[in-house]
C-alpha cells in the first residue's frame, strides 16, 4: 500500500500524504508523450491534407505550450512552498520546445509546394 492510501486499507486518499507536484508532473509527461505521438501522426499525413495537417498542427502547438506553461507554473508553486521538485526524472523544457519547433518546421516545408 503507498503511503498515498489510508492506513485502514479503504484505499482513499489522505491529503497530507499526496505529492500534487509528483502527480502533475507524471501528468504532464503522459500528456506530452500522447501530443508528441499526435505529432508523429501528422508528419505521416500526406501531403494533400495540408489544410488539415496546419489545423491540428496549430492546435497541438497551443497544447503543448499550454502543458510547458503549467509544468512551470506547478514547478513554481512547489519551489514556493519549499517543496521538493526533483522527481528524478528530468525535464528539459528548452529541448522540449525545441523539439516542438523543428516538428512544426518539418510541417510547414511540407504544406509550401516551393
Amino acid at each position: 500500500m503507498s503511503k498515498a492510501e489510508q492506513s485502514d486499507g479503504s484505499g482513499g486518499l489522505e491529503a497530507e500524504n499526496i505529492d500534487v507536484h509528483i502527480i502533475a508532473v507524471a501528468h504532464f509527461a503522459r500528456t506530452l508523450r500522447a501530443l508528441n505521438d499526435a505529432m508523429e501522426d501528422l508528419d505521416a499525413m500526406a501531403k494533400g491534407e495540408a489544410n488539415e495537417v496546419k489545423d491540428r498542427a496549430a492546435d497541438l502547438r497551443r497544447a503543448m505550450q499550454s502543458v510547458l506553461d503549467e509544468r512551470k507554473r506547478c514547478d513554481s508553486i512547489a519551489r514556493r512552498d519549499g517543496g521538493d521538485i526533483d522527481t528524478g526524472a528530468e525535464f528539459d523544457l528548452d529541448t522540449a520546445r525545441e523539439e516542438i519547433e523543428r516538428r512544426l518546421a518539418r510541417i510547414r516545408r511540407s504544406e509550401d509546394p516551393e
